[in-house]
């Protein structure tokens, strides 16, 4: 499912080049219900990240989303410093003035690739009771992200 090999992390393009390909190498089409996990960085100003996790049971309506291989080729479509990964606010920010709800990054390298997609929807931080922020975005939970997970 994942593309298989690992890549140099800090290089573009990658090593090898080209990426490798996969399953979901061209990403999703808008308005998908895919399912992911959180990862990290609880900070509106730069987005709600995740990973594909196909069976985790939650789910996300990407709504209007562009697909990229990387943050790199994501910032310099925006007009932004392709290196500049220290601070995605400026990214989210550009992002929500093209109407953009989501971006995916089909080949993010960490050492591994990885699938991760930045909600850039989020309006506000997660709280102690409840396990998501709050955003316009469309979280589901149950077989096929049927269900509306009422946590979230």
């Amino acid at each position: 499912m994942y593309p298989v090999g690992s890549c140099a992390f800090g290089r573009w393009p990658h090593v090898p080049s080209p990426d490798p390909v996969f399953k979901y190498s061209n990403g999703f089409p808008s308005n998908s219900k895919i399912e992911v996990m959180h990862t990290c960085c609880d900070d509106i100003r730069n987005g709600f990240w995740m990973y594909l996790a196909i069976g985790s049971g939650i789910s996300i309506d990407l709504g209007n989303t562009m697909v990229f291989a990387d943050h790199q080729a994501a910032l310099s479509a925006l007009g932004l410093d392709a290196w500049n990964t220290e601070d995605f606010s400026q990214m989210v920010i550009k992002a929500r003035e093209r109407g953009w709800d989501t971006i995916q990054f089909t080949h993010r390298c960490e050492g591994t690739y990885k699938y991760e997609v930045l909600d850039v929807r989020t309006t506000s931080m997660p709280t102690a009771t409840g396990p998501c922020p709050t955003s316009s975005a469309k979280y589901h939970s149950g077989w096929k992200g049927l269900l509306e997970s009422p946590g979230v």
